[in-house]
């Protein structure tokens, strides 16, 4: 991304991404946190036929105790679930720079803060 924002060709466009991601001989797999957007601007551009994964954080019995869940987001079927702590906040989904702060203990210079 880095690379691409300095550069001076135009190498962050649809195609440039859609060679990226078929790159090689994989599957990608686009993984969006809290998603909904992410995925519509993905299927306007026309990336919509990858697979494409949800990550949440979320307060699944509203006792401030948060879960991070994995779902496939055409289904909206939950792959994997983990705890990931309590979060004294009002809301049952946390933010990604809440997330990011549960599950890791380290500062991250990249990291957004608000």
């Amino acid at each position: 991304m880095r690379d691409s924002i300095n550069s001076k060709r135009n190498n962050l466009n649809v195609q440039s991404i859609k060679k990226y991601l078929d790159k090689g001989n994989k599957q990608p797999v686009l993984v969006f946190f809290g998603g909904s957007t992410d995925k519509e601007i993905v299927v306007r551009l026309g990336l919509g036929n990858y697979t494409m994964l949800e990550l949440t954080s979320y307060d699944l019995c509203d006792n401030l105790v948060f879960y991070l869940q994995l779902k496939i987001m055409s289904t909206k079927k939950i792959i994997a679930q983990e705890e990931i702590g309590y979060a004294d906040k009002s809301g049952r989904q946390l933010n990604l720079s809440e997330t990011q702060k549960l599950v890791c203990n380290q500062v991250h210079p990249i990291t957004y803060e608000q």
